[in-house]
């Protein structure tokens, strides 16, 4: 039995063996990547930059807002040129949406390659 056994791992094995070297050659020759390595690529260009651009205006937004009301606002969310910030009350978010020209402007002035052209303000 034992005997048996091992006669059928051993032949196994270098069906496996092939199997793999085949599936590397095939991509090699289409061009196929691994799935790892195009996710790590889209981690590295766009959501990592998106985080990195997110912590700038965190600080634009710190510099230009009066302290008083950055303390009641986050920011949510940056996509597609919107950058997305909820406040605690609805008088925060009137003063915010009256700040809201001037912290684009600085925003742009500062960091113009940051691609946010609209700020909505919403409700937490």
């Amino acid at each position: 039995m034992q005997n048996l056994k091992r006669y059928i791992r051993d032949s196994v094995r270098p069906i496996e063996q092939g199997r793999s070297e085949a599936n590397r050659q095939a991509r090699k020759d289409t061009g196929a990547v691994r799935l790892g390595e195009v996710l790590q690529e889209f981690m590295d260009n766009h959501v990592l930059n998106r985080q990195g651009y997110i912590e700038v205006v965190a600080q634009v937004f710190s510099q230009v807002l009066p302290s008083g009301l950055v303390e009641h606002c986050q920011i949510t969310g940056l996509f597609g040129g919107q950058l997305k910030i909820a406040v605690d009350s609805a008088a925060y978010m009137y003063e915010l949406q009256m700040c809201s020209s001037q912290l684009l402007g600085e925003l742009s002035r500062q960091h113009p390659r940051i691609p946010v052209e609209k700020i909505k303000v919403s409700l937490a």
